[in-house]
């Protein structure tokens, strides 16, 4: 259909009461098989590139092939910068034709996440580009004792003063939420969610849904959450298929052979949590 902007998409998924798909991708196949699992529920799909391969491939090569396909796809495709880490960061991936970014300033006290976070907008208001902010912080599993609890969450009074003061065209939340979860154990506040929602006029955006239950997925996106963000399950899909695939056919040597069989496993999930999303045949 079309390379498009994260603002068409999340706009689109608040009249309509849905949350966007937002999964990452890693590689060239991770990439083909989120976007044939859109295709094939006729959903949105926000393509989230991260750090980890931008590290492994420059922004420009990352941007060329992701929104190459992204223009060939027959449903709307968002290219975005998931977690940028820095002002250099998110220009090399604008001028890389990104069509949204995010800059991650949530570790940072809320006065300088604030000033980062609006020079980022400054910069991306020039290319036409939107904005996802991050306030409170969204921890991560590793950094979590056995039974802790977070307590970074995010406040709505806090997130208000936020967008307010950064113009950021989406914001990211911290209502239990975790990165990194290789099982589904999070546990949402939704109160809290309830609460942001009531206050907060722009899309909310959750990260780290690997751990976080699909009843839970449902209850948040009818609670105003728009943007749904699922990383750590489609790296453990992929490498589990290439895994299976080469145990189970030690004697095949076309590596694509083993690709398609992990990209198989990445477009089944990405079906399936399109559905938990309430995100499927809208395009």
């Amino acid at each position: 259909m079309s390379l498009v902007t994260s603002t068409e998409l999340l706009t689109h998924a608040m009249q309509h009461h849905y949350a966007v798909p937002a999964f990452n991708a890693n590689c060239y196949e991770m990439i083909n098989a989120l976007i044939r699992a859109a295709e094939a529920e006729r959903a949105p799909l926000i393509l989230q590139i991260g750090k980890k391969f931008l590290s492994y491939l420059p922004a420009d090569e990352v941007g060329a092939l992701a929104t190459h396909l992204a223009r060939k796809a027959s449903v709307p495709v968002c290219v975005h910068l998931d977690h940028g880490a820095d002002y250099a960061m998110a220009e090399a991936c604008l001028n890389s034709g990104f069509t949204s970014i995010m800059y991650d300033g949530s570790a940072l006290p809320d006065e300088e996440n604030i000033a980062a976070t609006r020079a980022v907008v400054g910069l991306a208001n020039r290319f036409g580009v939107p904005v996802e902010g991050e306030i409170g912080q969204v921890l991560q599993a590793e950094d979590l004792g056995e039974g802790q609890e977070p307590d970074f969450l995010t406040e709505p009074e806090q997130a208000l003063r936020f967008v307010q003061e950064t113009g950021i065209s989406s914001v990211a939340v911290a209502v239990g939420n975790i990165h990194h979860m290789k099982k589904k154990q999070a546990r949402l506040d939704f109160d809290r969610i309830r609460a942001l929602r009531r206050m907060i006029s722009i899309p909310l955006v959750i990260h780290g849904c690997s751990g976080v239950s699909d009843d839970d997925v449902r209850q948040a996106v009818s609670l105003g959450i728009n943007k749904v963000n699922v990383a750590t399950e489609y790296n453990i899909a992929f490498t589990d298929g290439l895994r299976d695939f080469t145990v189970r056919y030690p004697n095949e040597f076309f590596p694509m052979d083993a690709m398609e069989a992990a990209m198989d496993r990445v477009t089944g999930i990405a079906r399936g949590r399109i559905h938990v999303l309430d995100a499927a045949g809208r395009y």
